[in-house]
């Protein structure tokens, strides 16, 4: 097992004239939400000493497609890749929680996607939900859903696409805002790094 730390990527879901998600209860736009989560998740990889190097993909309100964001994980070497997002729904009661992506046959983003969902913070954590693996419908009639597959699809290396919660769910929405949730994303995050270490080692 190599000693050199491991890039990972963090890429902060939609930017610049694409605004994701955005509701009226909600004070940033997706986009924006993505980004701050991205950057506190950065800082607390590097305070955490844990053996990775973040690299965010998205580093300020820009536009970037997705295959300008995996070339600059391919060319900036990174070996992972986590993406940011924020989900919503037209049916605003019934929807709600957060909700990990891999790619089918994957184990090793398996392990830190379930590894994430058991370490969400509880306003947001939902125990019948489980990692999902990536595929163009993940459960029946789920046109509303953002195909996952279309975010990981330019990525050659390790991925895994995080949905923090609901921001059409007023609860949801609520708790995402929360300092202490927020911390608990990145807490959680820290957990699946961990996770991956143990199996690359």
């Amino acid at each position: 097992m190599t000693e050199e730390k491991i890039r990972v990527a963090l890429d902060a879901g939609h930017g610049g004239d694409d605004l994701g998600c955005h509701r009226p209860w909600f004070l940033l736009n997706e986009k924006d939400y993505n980004l701050c989560m991205c950057r506190q998740v950065h800082n607390m990889i590097i305070e955490s000493g844990l053996p990775y190097e973040p690299i965010l993909l998205r580093v300020a309100d820009e536009n970037m497609n997705h295959r300008e964001r995996a070339r600059k994980a391919i060319d900036t070497g990174c070996s992972l890749v986590l993406h940011y997002h924020v989900n919503a729904h037209k049916d605003r009661s019934d929807f709600h929680g957060g909700m990990m992506f891999t790619w089918p046959g994957n184990a090793r983003t398996a392990s830190m996607a379930d590894v994430m969902c058991r370490s969400w913070p509880n306003p947001l954590w939902v125990k019948h939900r489980w990692a999902y693996e990536a595929t163009d419908d993940p459960m029946p009639d789920d046109d509303w859903l953002q195909r996952p597959r279309t975010v990981m699809q330019h990525y050659p290396m390790d991925t895994v696409l995080f949905e923090c919660g609901y921001m059409s769910n007023k609860a949801d929405a609520e708790a995402l805002q929360q300092p202490y949730v927020k911390d608990g994303i990145v807490l959680a995050t820290l957990c699946a790094l961990v996770d991956y270490w143990r199996i690359l080692s």
